[in-house]
């Protein structure tokens, strides 16, 4: 858990880092990736919003500009971090510490009667409806641009149009392998939860009081943090504007370095 909370930090850092450093990268997509980065270290909850800014760019586009401005964009944003707060406030009321004083700040256990509705709850809204909701919107997506691109072979449009729909391509699929991640390495920790939602369900007590269930369990949770580590590395193989601006990001910074160094030589000689 350590390392990949390191890892995660590290990588998502790193997408903060060059997509504000670099100029290129500065659109409203590279921006909500940026919003998406922080939620990952903090796993809130913003892939939904990266969807909707391509879905009105690709099925709405001569709206795009009207609808989404950059002010919008915030209060848009600022929402999502909002519902994502209220959303994990139930949650606070679920657990309780354990009656053994020596443990009470190292064991919990769940309230049988709080548990059920907040899981029924978190699993439909945090899990089923957004994933639902993007899977439909990238399908949309996906099936427009392919139109796009065979209207434009056959009509044998200008290579700049018919490059601009294959980067778009390129973007929804770098897109559609994050909510891939997401939908693998989140969907055991929710079974898992469902099964046992407090760890000791009295309907399978072999099962869920066993320690092959807490192995089982242990690993979904890690599953379920990986999700935040591993974006940073899909956008790194996928995503060849970010590898571009990580080149100059790191280009600009040796330079600066490199002069900084040559100032200091010219002022004080050795």
């Amino acid at each position: 858990m350590v390392a990949a909370g390191l890892t995660g930090v590290f990588g998502n850092l790193l997408v903060c880092f060059v997509i504000l450093r670099v100029k290129f990268l500065h659109t409203i997509t590279n921006v909500l990736l940026v919003n998406l980065a922080v939620a990952d270290m903090l796993q809130a909850y913003n892939l939904c919003l990266v969807t909707f800014e391509k879905y009105v760019a690709i099925l709405h586009p001569l709206h795009y500009a009207r609808r989404l401005t950059a002010t919008r964009m915030k209060i848009l944003t600022a929402l999502i971090w909002v519902t994502s707060f209220i959303s994990a406030v139930p949650f606070l009321f679920v657990h309780e510490p354990s009656d053994l004083p020596r443990k009470a700040c190292t064991a919990n256990h769940y309230q049988s009667k709080i548990l059920p509705p907040v899981q029924v709850f978190s699993t439909l809204f945090g899990y089923a409806l957004p994933i639902t909701v993007m899977s439909v919107a990238y399908y949309k997506m996906q099936v427009t641009l392919k139109r796009q691109a065979k209207a434009l072979n056959l009509q044998h449009a200008r290579a700049a149009a018919y490059d601009l729909v294959i980067a778009r391509q390129r973007l929804v699929n770098m897109l559609l392998i994050v909510l891939g991640a997401l939908i693998i390495l989140w969907t055991p920790a929710y079974v898992v939860y469902n099964l046992c939602p407090d760890g000791k369900d009295q309907a399978l007590p072999s099962l869920c009081s066993s320690k092959g269930y807490e192995l089982v369990e242990n690993i979904c949770k890690f599953l379920y943090y990986m999700n935040s580590v591993i974006n940073p590395v899909i956008y790194g193989f996928k995503y060849k504007k970010f590898r571009q601006g990580l080149k100059v990001a790191c280009c600009s910074c040796f330079s600066e370095h490199g002069n900084q160094n040559r100032v200091n030589n010219e002022i004080f000689p050795q």
